[in-house]
């Protein structure tokens, strides 16, 4: 049955509210009820698509755009919305089915044309990409987004010196355009322009601070110029913004190398390595570590993860006693080594023994422990 306008108007307020706050599975919930109260009206299931794409789900925001399109082949938007979101998702062939579609609908729109260069960029047909990136920048010539995908596309195509041109111009009409600040960049490092390089990831940066990619750029343009000890710091802030990062790991590992810190390097070396499933070959630069500082715990206690993932279980014990030789209070490798005594050796007694000293050394750490262990140590 459908409901009043007043009734939908405040789910989709409240959806909204949701979706401001970040909440995912609320914001949908409520698009759903409103959708539910009119379900011919295709314009609820776009806004639900535009929501779900501004919270990152894009595939929801997909489903929805699509469903406006069952109920409203025509609708612009939903067209347009639909070629984004497949792009994003790294569909490229249907993301150009879908421009091309938006495109017979309304051949006039700039942003349609750069996002079929886009799309036909993504799919290597970089002639094709460049007329494409031509037509959307004709449509639009005071905006610097044409311009980009021109700089782009040729930069693709080898043909820097005109690449450099087109993003200049992005530049000047937009002096703090992110992408054209990293594209940019890339045409100078290939042009052996170092320091212009890293003037535009630097401006860049202050654009996205948080942009991992950009840091690790940065860190690999300072290593190629010699600057091993900025290149170190740089590094060191993009593990602050993914600690996970194999490659920040391997550029901090280079770093060392460059300054002479061999042990410490091939232990970063290694950590990369492992980030990336590359068992053999973190073990090769654990293994170099260990023989140039035999004292390097952190290095043992990393190749006991190795060894462990491995299946290799009793060299992984070793390596963990190892590194506890070194360091008795290192806590981490007290739980790995607890928990491949317990879980992998049946060494009940030993594991927990190691947890009693987890406790030990951080009492909040009973509070974390799994219930099956919890249950037989003693409260702190």
């Amino acid at each position: 049955m459908a409901g009043s306008r007043r009734e939908i108007d405040a789910l989709l307020r409240r959806a909204w509210t949701f979706v401001d706050g970040g909440r995912a599975e609320p914001a949908a919930e409520h698009f759903d009820q409103a959708i539910a109260l009119a379900p011919a009206d295709a314009s609820l299931r776009l806004e639900r698509g535009v929501a779900m794409y501004k919270l990152g789900r894009f595939e929801a925001a997909l489903e929805s755009f699509e469903q406006a399109l069952e109920r409203s082949p025509e609708d612009l938007v939903a067209l347009n919305n639909r070629a984004k979101v497949l792009g994003l998702l790294g569909r490229p062939a249907e993301a150009l089915e879908a421009w091309d579609a938006a495109i017979a609908r309304d051949g006039e729109r700039a942003k349609m044309h750069l996002g079929r260069a886009e799309a036909l960029e993504a799919l290597d047909r970089l002639e094709e990409a460049l007329e494409s990136a031509r037509r959307g920048q004709a449509l639009d010539p005071k905006a610097p987004e044409g311009d980009y995908w021109l700089g782009r596309v040729l930069w693709r195509l080898g043909r820097d010196e005109e690449a450099l041109l087109q993003l200049d111009q992005a530049l000047t009409k937009r002096g703090k355009y992110f992408e054209a600040l990293r594209e940019r960049a890339r045409v100078q490092r290939r042009l052996s322009r170092l320091s212009q390089a890293l003037q535009d990831l630097v401006l860049a940066q202050t654009v996205k601070q948080d942009a991992l990619d950009v840091n690790l750029e940065i860190a690999e343009l300072l290593l190629r110029m010699g600057r091993a000890h900025e290149a170190m710091g740089v590094a060191q802030r993009a593990m602050a913004l993914d600690q996970n990062s194999a490659e920040a790991w391997r550029l901090k590992g280079r770093a060392h190398l460059a300054q002479q810190g061999e042990a410490h390097g091939h232990l970063c070396l290694g950590m990369g390595e492992l980030l990336d499933g590359r068992h053999e070959e973190a073990l090769a630069e654990l293994d170099q570590a260990l023989a140039l500082d035999p004292r390097l715990g952190q290095a043992w206690s990393n190749k006991g993860v190795v060894l462990n993932r491995m299946q290799r279980y009793e060299d992984a014990a070793a390596c963990y006693d190892k590194a506890l030789q070194i360091d008795r209070a290192a806590i981490t490798v007290w739980h790995n080594l607890g928990t491949l005594l317990i879980n992998k050796l049946g060494r009940e007694d030993k594991g927990l023994a190691c947890f009693r000293e987890v406790v030990r050394l951080d009492p909040d750490r009973w509070f974390k422990l799994p219930e099956h262990i919890r249950s037989r140590i003693p409260a702190p």
